[in-house]
């Protein structure tokens, strides 16, 4: 029995290198860089996106692939470019956005020989007019304005003595819309500096000072929050959260949504607050750098006021004459 050992020995000794060898041979490198590609936070359906992946490499230059899934395409799998393609296919994805509207997934993929693959997933909304729900009001003492700039229409209504847009401004040629996706801007509105706003209501219109907004809740903007909420859904997701304290009732026709406001710092747009806060703009000065707005939390009743640098706030705007 002894003569078999060595042999049995040799075998085993054999096969573990070959395992060992093997195993070495599939250990896997990772891609140098962060594989990126660029689509808008919300788009529209039917719109068509040229993705093109970028951001990695290989260490020894190796050759590589690209390949694509879409939540919203039966495709599981897109290998758009394969290793040893000519260079020119750059692994870029021609998406068309869904007719239905919501969450849309896109995953992009870089694999190579000898690699884990390096991947980036990012998600987009479709939305339509369809999407916001809830803020359609009826004026009863106001009628439909066209701006003359850009065709757009509000609805308006006069509480107070003054004419109010129902509505967000729009106005596209200055300001940014939400996220910076066009896509939302009929939706939402756009987000401008005080420097902006103070010049972007239609001709014959402008800003509201603070005391009118007072006027406009009642002479006083204690508990007057909801008199100025919607009870809005945006792509069937409620947009003000139940709060017991804030009973909304939109009873000024004003159809108010929680878009947030957004800071500006050499020209990069962050945006804060959104489905919590909504932020307007007043004409009312605090100082030489300051101009007062107002602005609604989520879990509070009450009409709030602040103040915001003229050039680093952006907020919404709604116009008056």
């Amino acid at each position: 029995m002894k003569r078999y050992i060595l042999p049995v020995l040799l075998v085993c000794i054999l096969a573990f290198s070959c395992k060992k060898k093997e195993e070495e041979t599939v250990l896997s490198a990772s891609f140098t860089g962060a594989l990126d590609f660029s689509i808008p936070d919300y788009i529209r359906p039917g719109e068509t996106y040229t993705l093109t992946p970028s951001g990695v490499s290989t260490a020894d230059k190796s050759d590589f692939g690209y390949f694509w899934t879409i939540s919203s395409e039966e495709s599981v799998r897109d290998t758009v470019r394969h290793i040893g393609d000519p260079v020119e296919k750059d692994g870029t994805k021609i998406f068309k956005a869904p007719s239905e509207i919501g969450d849309v997934t896109i995953t992009c993929a870089a694999f190579a020989s000898g690699y884990y693959n390096s991947t980036c997933m990012k998600t987009t909304v479709v939305v339509s007019a369809e999407s916001l729900d809830g803020t359609e009001v009826s004026s009863t003492t106001g009628g439909i304005v066209t701006d003359s700039r850009d065709s757009r229409t509000y609805l308006y209504n006069n509480d107070g003595g003054l004419d109010w847009f129902c509505s967000n401004l729009e106005y596209a040629e200055v300001g940014v819309p939400y996220k910076e996706a066009p896509a939302v801007q009929e939706l939402f509105g756009g987000f401008y500096t005080y420097d902006e706003a103070v010049t972007a209501c239609p001709s014959g219109w402008r800003l509201p000072t603070v005391d009118e907004w007072k006027t406009l809740c009642g002479g006083s903007f204690e508990g007057a929050a909801g008199s100025l909420m919607a009870d809005a859904f945006f792509n069937d997701d409620r947009m003000w959260e139940y709060y017991p304290e804030v009973k909304i009732t939109n009873e000024n026709l004003m159809s108010v949504i929680p878009v947030g406001y957004a800071t500006v710092s050499d020209g990069v747009y962050s945006f804060v607050g959104f489905g919590a806060y909504a932020a307007f703009w007043t004409s009312t000065v605090y100082d030489s750098e300051k101009v007062d707005y107002i602005y609604i939390n989520e879990k509070t009743p009450d009409v709030m006021v602040g103040s915001g640098d003229k050039s680093h706030f952006a907020a919404s705007v709604r116009c008056v004459k």
